[in-house]
């Protein structure tokens, strides 16, 4: 049995209370000057969430790039990077963040999620990618908008880039 590390954030843990569930879980908790030595020292495969890595100050293509080969499980989620800013500063909280936009339907955001899903196939990553849409909602939206229009477009982004890829290493057979 494979097992794959899903760290929050890698390392952006601002309520005590997950800090204290990280801790009686036993999860590890990095920080990006870990990761390196993290990925020197161990050989746990990978769970990479894009918006979170990139919440937690990583860059999820350096990640793809690095740890392409151990990556498990990707949960693809794009993010407005000023919100993140705010978010990593201090200056609003997790949560109103989130209820800001922080997370953006896949290339709507400011996170390369293309280059991540080519270094990832590059690397030989043959698995799920589950499309995440984390959001809060302050009402009942129309039939068609919020959630369900936000996993559409990133659905239709991600056919696009998978596709693109597709075409492009068929190019290269020939």
């Amino acid at each position: 049995m494979k097992v794959a590390g899903a760290p929050i954030s890698w390392g952006v843990s601002e309520l005590e209370r997950e800090a204290s569930a990280l801790a009686a879980s036993s999860a590890e908790v990095l920080v990006p000057e870990d990761m390196e030595t993290f990925l020197e020292m161990t050989q746990v495969d990978l769970c990479l969430d894009t918006g979170h890595v990139f919440l937690g100050g990583a860059d999820p293509v350096a990640i793809a790039r690095d740890a392409g080969a151990r990556v498990r499980h990707v949960h693809l989620k794009d993010v407005d990077a000023e919100l993140a800013e705010r978010f990593q500063a201090r200056k609003i909280s997790y949560a109103e963040a989130v209820r800001r936009g922080l997370y953006r339907p896949l290339g709507l955001g400011d996170l390369d999620i293309e280059s991540v899903y080519g270094r990832l196939q590059a690397a030989g990553h043959r698995g799920w990618y589950v499309l995440e849409q984390d959001t809060a909602l302050t009402a009942e939206p129309e039939p068609g908008a919020g959630p369900v229009a936000a996993a559409r477009q990133s659905l239709e982004y991600f056919r696009h880039i998978a596709s693109a890829k597709l075409s492009t290493s068929a190019s290269k057979e020939e």
